[in-house]
């Protein structure tokens, strides 16, 4: 899961962002603040990268799911088919079709 890594180290760098801008307010460091903001910037972009990527891992799931299920329907269908179009044993055909699509996919 590379979105959880980025969102991890957004985290990391919002924190020691916030540290450097407390510790640059008390010894009076403006370029430590200065970093301590650009830090924390960065880290709530990766943070929203890390959100970005969980969306795109779960459309990708969702869409090779839908791929899986179409491609179990039309075997199922062919399964049907090629016994002579019984009536009553859609069950029978999508399990043999899901079990032999998930053979061939290894």
């Amino acid at each position: 899961m590379v979105s959880v890594a980025e969102k991890a180290s957004g985290l990391a760098n919002e924190v020691i962002g916030k540290a450097k801008q407390g510790i640059g307010s008390a010894v009076g460091s403006d370029k430590l603040k200065e970093e301590g903001i650009a830090q924390e910037l960065k880290g709530h972009a990766q943070q929203a990268i890390g959100d970005v990527k969980a969306v795109l891992e779960t459309v990708g799931e969702g869409v090779a799911a839908a791929d899986r299920e179409s491609e179990v329907r039309e075997r199922a269908y062919r399964i049907w088919q090629g016994e002579g179009s019984p009536h009553g044993r859609d069950h029978d055909h999508w399990y043999r079709a899901e079990r032999e699509v998930g053979e061939e996919a290894g």
